[in-house]
């Protein structure tokens, strides 16, 4: 799978458990949901050391700060969600997970979601 399915692949997982429209309305995040929130979908597999990244801004072409909250999904032996507000992270360029989901306890540990049925209500 290229990185642009990758990333397709995750916000059809998003976009189908929160019953969300795909986006690129309002301030141009990947999924409105129905009661207006925005989403920014960023998806990742694990990467040779281990870690799973994904690139949140980029001048002119990624932007995660329009959104409301990002989730970060991570494909592995199973598909994880984190779900982070927006004003958490508004800073940073890259979120990493350095870990598995399941041992992972960093910063963004507090995030992890079992389910995105939240979201949609």
């Amino acid at each position: 799978m290229t990185r642009h399915e990758t990333g397709a692949y995750g916000e059809q997982i998003v976009q189908t458990l929160t019953a969300g429209r795909f986006g690129k309305l309002g301030r141009d995040s990947d999924i409105v949901l129905a009661n207006g929130t925005q989403i920014e979908v960023k998806t990742a597999r694990k990467g040779k050391d281990g870690k799973y990244r994904a690139r949140l801004y980029k001048p002119g072409s990624q932007d995660h700060r329009k959104s409301d909250f990002v989730v970060f999904v991570l494909l592995d032996d199973g598909v994880y969600f984190y779900v982070i507000p927006t004003d958490d992270i508004r800073d940073r360029v890259q979120l990493t997970i350095t870990s598995h989901p399941n041992t992972y306890n960093g910063k963004y540990a507090q995030y992890r979601q079992e389910s995105l049925a939240w979201l949609a209500h």
